[in-house]
C-alpha cells in the first residue's frame, strides 16, 4: 500500500517543483498508458485533472495553472507530476467547486 504524504510534505514538494519551467516539468513527467492521448493510450472521454478533481494538487508558482501532483492512491498517476490535461480513469469531482 502506498503511503500518502502529509499536507506539509505535499506543500513543500509542490513549492519546489513549482519553481521549475514548463519544459523542465515535461522532461521529468512520466507518461502512463491510462493518460489521455497524445501522452497515453486513452481516448479523450470525460473530464481531466483540470476539471476539479479532488485528488489533483496544483503546484505553486507560475506553472500551477497547468501542473500538479496526483495524490489519489488508486490512480496510476499517484505521486506523479501531472500536466492538467493528461487525465486519469480515477477522476473524482470535488464538490467544493460548486460552492464558489
Amino acid at each position: 500500500m502506498k503511503k500518502l504524504l502529509s499536507e506539509k510534505e505535499r506543500f513543500l514538494i509542490a513549492d519546489a517543483i513549482g519553481r521549475a519551467s514548463h519544459e523542465q516539468l515535461w522532461h521529468i513527467t512520466k507518461k502512463v498508458p491510462s493518460d489521455f492521448q497524445p501522452w497515453g493510450k486513452r481516448d479523450r472521454e470525460g473530464p481531466d485533472c483540470s476539471c476539479g478533481c479532488k485528488f489533483y494538487f496544483r503546484l505553486s508558482g507560475s506553472v500551477g495553472g497547468d501542473w500538479g501532483v496526483c495524490w489519489n492512491p488508486k490512480s496510476p498517476r499517484a505521486g506523479l507530476v501531472t500536466f492538467e490535461h493528461q487525465g486519469c480513469p480515477q477522476f473524482s469531482y470535488d464538490t467544493w467547486w460548486d460552492k464558489l
